[in-house]
């Protein structure tokens, strides 16, 4: 039989990859994410530093973070600059304006109603049965 031959080479293969992708992936399991660093960062300006300038996880988490710390002027300016580098619908940019609504509610509360409204498609055409 013919196969005996190609044992060996499958052997010392399975072992190759067992010595060197399960602790490498055991490694990245025990790797802090930037998301952890960010939320337990004392500095997180400093967090925001690692991100990739223009990329979509940094307007993502510089919003999040100028919006968390109620800095509206900055919050603004890099909501704006994301959305003119990443025109159209975006679902990240989505979950900070949803946010923005609920967080103005106390200063606004009809805008941030008809805010919800609009994006939940929420009418009430009905009429009393009588």
């Amino acid at each position: 039989m013919k196969t005996r031959p190609l044992i060996r080479p499958l052997l010392a293969t399975a072992a190759w990859i067992a010595c060197t992708a399960i602790p490498s992936a055991l490694h990245a399991e025990n790797e802090v994410g930037f998301i952890e660093r960010f939320a337990l960062a004392s500095d997180r300006e400093k967090a925001l530093g690692e991100l990739v300038p223009g990329s979509e996880d940094y307007y993502f988490f510089h919003c999040l973070h100028y919006q968390s710390a109620r800095n509206e002027a900055k919050f603004n300016e890099f909501m704006g600059q994301w959305r003119k580098r990443f025109p159209g619908e975006n679902s990240r940019r989505r979950i900070i304006e949803n946010r923005q609504a609920l967080l103005a509610y106390d200063a606004n509360p009809q805008q941030t109603l008809d805010y919800l409204k609009r994006q939940l498609g929420v009418t009430h055409h009905h009429q009393q049965e009588v």
